[in-house]
């Protein structure tokens, strides 16, 4: 049987009514009007799955969790093409590489520019194999240099944007089910002004650095000194 670590994550509903219960604040998963939510627009009425969809999108915006990257292809037909739209941030290692469709085992990096960088070097008249982009995020584009002779597959390396919360029964896409609840109970604290408060943010914070350390497998999340075992690894490495 494969090892599924995440096959018990919790669904919004279950989150939200454990934190209801820890809190002993039955309601809060009630919209407005006093009835249990059962779309989007109704979630959004209330506060604990409003809270909850908050919760996710900070940790989206902010953290770069190895178990969301991903690979995706898309085509490069000119000098400005559309990122794909479930982009969200490059990776940090080996962001991207070009294909070419003529021959998919012909393979070469692109390497990845700031805006400064990538127009001190554009030449607008020459055509190639392109070997650098500059993304701007601002309109959902990126940008190579030389514009390509041919169409061209580019593989990136990235971090996705995640998907908001569908229904109450949806899994949230960050499977650390205990961290959640404890985070959308540390918000619930914070907005009654409940002195428990402080008590739920140490846990959180406490929560987030075990995550981080078991994450530790890669250099986004590393930790500051990572010894491998000598028992298994010929020369204990250092991340």
């Amino acid at each position: 049987m494969p090892l599924d670590p995440f096959s018990s994550v919790f669904t919004a509903a279950q989150i939200v009514g454990l934190a209801e219960r820890r809190a002993n604040n039955p309601g809060l998963h009630l919209t407005s009007a006093g009835i249990a939510p059962t779309d989007v627009t109704s979630m959004m009425d209330a506060p604990a799955y409003a809270e909850l969809q908050m919760i996710l999108d900070q940790l989206a915006l902010t953290e770069n969790f190895t178990f969301t990257r991903t690979a995706i292809d898309f085509y490069i037909t000119a000098r400005i093409n559309a990122l794909p739209t479930t982009y969200w941030r490059i990776g940090f290692s080996d962001p991207a590489w070009l294909v070419s469709t003529d021959d998919s085992t012909e393979r070469s990096r692109i390497m990845f520019l700031d805006q400064q960088a990538f127009h001190a070097r554009f030449e607008d008249t020459i055509t190639g194999r392109p070997t650098v982009a500059f993304i701007n995020r601002g309109n959902g584009t990126i940008i190579v240099d030389p514009a390509p002779d041919q169409t061209y597959v580019m593989e990136i390396h990235c971090y996705p944007w995640q998907a908001a919360l569908v229904t109450p029964a949806s899994t949230p896409w960050f499977p650390y089910s205990e961290y959640l609840v404890e985070a959308l109970l540390c918000k619930l604290y914070m907005t009654a002004d409940d002195s428990r408060g402080q008590a739920a943010l140490a846990n959180r914070e406490m929560l987030m650095k075990k995550i981080k350390r078991s994450l530790g497998d890669e250099r986004d999340h590393a930790s500051s000194r990572l010894t491998l075992d000598p028992q298994f690894y010929r020369t204990p490495m250092e991340l």
